[in-house]
């Protein structure tokens, strides 16, 4: 049983000399495809007044405020001192000589990417910033999900102790890897430097992923103002982060802030102010004029 409890993931794909495609980069690229194929499928029905050139440039505009936002929130929010002693770690992708990307990203920074991108291209293009970021955001709980199992098959954002019967082992908290032999590993468990912890990024994949999705797909199929939609995303991923923070493991560098809450849920309690604004906005203004 201790056997299967142990994650003892590889957390690539395959590697081709200093290059390995990681299964959390894989994970960006399935949520990237779904919510192109999303786009273009709404576009075709004419529900988002876009033309097939206009979303392929929008599309290119939210992947990079995604990446970058997501990139310079980690920096930001938690691991500032870090970064500000090591600055060109911000930017350099590489591990042991190898090529593996970046794996500090933060949600909220990525959202934030996401919004500033997404409100200048609507800017320059004349459109509607509520509509079209609707019905982009109807997808986006289906790119939490992929990435949160990404977090999972990396080994990394794990729970706090528990004794629960699901509870797993996480060698990355003894600093060793899924290179290490599982004898070695077994004798970290049996001299306490391992403990069994909750797999909170796969509570984290139900709720602010598939959990999200189906309220956000429901008031898709209720044609939902933007407002709504992203007002119920904001919200909904705020309240699903502070439930499942209960559970996942502070960053070390972080801990505690004010000595009970965690950087992710003060993040997402801003959160659901701002999803909060944009009901009232939907109501008190948006709907008189419908």
């Amino acid at each position: 049983m201790l056997e299967h409890s142990i994650h003892h993931i590889q957390p690539y794909l395959f590697e081709i000399g200093n290059f390995q495609l990681r299964y959390y980069g894989l994970m960006y690229v399935v949520g990237f495809v779904i919510f192109l194929i999303f786009m273009r499928r709404q576009i075709k029905q004419n529900k988002v007044n876009l033309t097939n050139n206009e979303f392929d440039s929008l599309f290119s505009w939210l992947i990079i405020a995604l990446l970058i936002g997501a990139r310079l929130g980690y920096v930001l929010f938690y691991n500032l001192g870090h970064y500000i002693e090591y600055p060109l770690q911000i930017i350099w992708p590489f591990m042991d000589g190898k090529l593996v990307g970046f794996s500090g990203m933060s949600f909220h920074g990525g959202l934030l990417g996401c919004i500033v991108g997404g409100w200048i291209w609507t800017r320059k293009y004349k459109k509607n910033f509520l509509r079209i970021g609707g019905y982009v955001v109807t997808v986006a709980p289906l790119g939490l999900f992929f990435g949160r199992l990404g977090n999972f098959l990396n080994g990394e954002l794990w729970g706090r102790v528990s004794e629960v019967k699901w509870a797993m082992y996480f060698p990355g908290e003894a600093g060793l890897s899924f290179e290490t032999p599982l004898k070695i590993v077994r004798q970290y468990i049996e001299s306490g430097y391992i403990q069994a912890r909750h797999p909170s990024q796969l509570y984290e994949a139900l709720t602010e992923g598939l959990l999200l999705f189906l309220i956000m797909l429901l008031l898709h199929k209720k044609n939902a103002t933007g407002s709504i939609r992203i007002g119920a995303l904001l919200i909904g991923y705020a309240v699903f982060r502070t439930f499942c923070e209960f559970f996942r493991q502070p960053d070390a560098q972080l801990g505690f802030l004010f000595g009970w809450v965690t950087m992710g849920q003060l993040l997402s309690f801003f959160m659901v102010l701002g999803g909060i604004a944009l009901i009232v906005y939907h109501y008190k203004i948006e709907k008189k004029k419908i």
